[in-house]
């Protein structure tokens, strides 16, 4: 595992000179849970990066300890910290950052090597939370005040959790759904959003205590989508049918770094890649008539996590993976995993919005905002968002026209203009 240090400082930095109008065609209102809203690290922006464009700073307000990603949904920003040592869920106004409230969670876990991790989920009227301490809560999302709780250590016996629960929850529809790790048959469960009561448990092969799930419409069927792994780095993938948590399909990888935390990807209809340590495999999942076969197609290491906990490190767009690995950004070819070109960036994560990717390096404090297309590395901006040297182990998050973002020190809000005529 690559062990990243993660030491949270608070600074206020002054807010930046508005010299450009906006640009208007938000897309997306939303950025409602880890990765987005489809889970794919996607958002789309109605044209919002075509022409010129520029980052206007809206607000920045100091950071709490933890590397909780940013939810977005109506109108409220949802994220988890860890504070005098409490883990706190908290809420605030997305568009001037004001803080509308704060919970505690319970005393933070001192095992968790990078503080709170989790990212909160949310439907608008409720947000979903998970503490270290492995308490999943709904709660109100005007009040913060608490509507359901599952202690998962308590009632679902998820066996050694030392370091506690680091996995986003994903909400699909009325589901909530959660790798909880409860033995025998419990390492995934899924829950009502709006009461808490079981709607079902799965089984799985392999524990995989610290990624987060995606969804996906695979074969005409919605289903979750599990990245497994075991203490000794050996992954795969498995599906679970979203309506009832039957086990559809399976894939072991061979055991040398085949497991990483970062979520499965689903697209193109039929596929999946994995990010691991060592590289990516992409799979393919068949439905012929009641049966499933899921297969490799091709493995690279051109794109690989090679930074931790919880990164983004690839997104497709039109044929084509876009993704990070060591310093580089690449394009491969999806289709077979040919190399198509790379830039030297420095590792990071990266989203995909409105047709570009957005590129937060970890330790330079810089973003970048590259066209995803296979005709070459095409940076539309560049920009110096966070102090050099204060980690960035959080990737961004995309809602209504504007880039949220979380460091070591600060969390800020970036409006997407376009550029001012020179």
């Amino acid at each position: 595992m690559r062990r990243v240090a993660l030491g949270l400082a608070a600074g206020l930095l002054g807010a930046a000179c508005a010299i450009a109008e906006s640009a208007g065609g938000a897309g997306n209102a939303d950025w409602p849970q880890w990765a987005g809203p489809s889970r794919n690290a996607t958002a789309s922006a109605g044209g919002l990066f075509q022409g010129p464009v520029e980052l206007r700073e809206a607000w920045r307000k100091p950071a709490r300890e933890g590397i909780s990603a940013l939810t977005v949904a109506a109108g409220r920003l949802f994220s988890l910290g860890t504070e005098a040592g409490f883990d706190v869920a908290f809420a605030l106004d997305a568009k001037t950052g004001k803080e509308l409230w704060q919970v505690r969670l319970g005393p933070a876990n001192a095992n968790m090597e990078f503080a709170v991790t989790s990212t909160p989920a949310s439907d608008g009227k409720r947000v979903y939370v998970l503490g270290g301490a492995c308490v999943l809560r709904a709660l109100e999302a005007e009040t913060g005040k608490e509507v359901w709780n599952h202690d998962l250590k308590a009632e679902f016996n998820p066996g050694p959790m030392a370091n506690g629960c680091w996995t986003s929850p994903l909400l699909d529809g009325p589901l909530l759904v959660v790798q909880v790790n409860g033995e025998p048959d419990k390492l995934v469960m899924a829950f009502d959003a709006a009461t808490g009561a079981v709607k079902w448990a799965a089984k799985g092969t392999i524990r995989a205590v610290r990624t987060s799930p995606a969804v996906a419409d695979i074969g005409g069927v919605r289903q979750v989508v599990v990245h497994e792994g075991n203490k000794e780095q050996q992954g795969g993938l498995y599906g679970l049918r979203l309506t009832d948590g039957a086990q559809l399909w399976s894939l072991r990888f061979d055991p040398v770094q085949s497991f990483s935390f970062d979520t499965p990807l689903a697209f193109d209809g039929d596929r999946v890649a994995a990010v691991a340590w060592s590289e990516v495999r992409t799979v393919q999942v068949k439905k012929t008539g009641d049966a499933w076969k899921a297969e490799l197609l091709w493995s690279a290491r051109d794109i690989r996590a090679d930074n931790q906990p919880f990164t983004s490190h690839v997104v497709a767009h039109e044929g084509y993976l876009y993704g990070l690995g060591g310093d580089l950004l690449v394009c491969l070819e999806a289709a077979t995993g040919k190399k198509i070109w790379q830039e030297k960036v420095y590792t990071g994560s990266l989203i995909l919005v409105d047709g570009h990717l957005v590129v937060l390096a970890q330790g330079s404090g810089l973003v970048r905002v590259v066209a995803a297309t296979p005709e070459g590395y095409r940076a539309k901006l560049r920009k110096q968002v966070f102090t050099p040297g204060a980690l960035s182990d959080v990737p961004p998050s995309f809602a209504d026209g504007r880039l949220y973002l979380r460091n070591a020190e600060d969390l800020v809000a970036f409006e997407v203009v376009k550029a001012a005529p020179r």
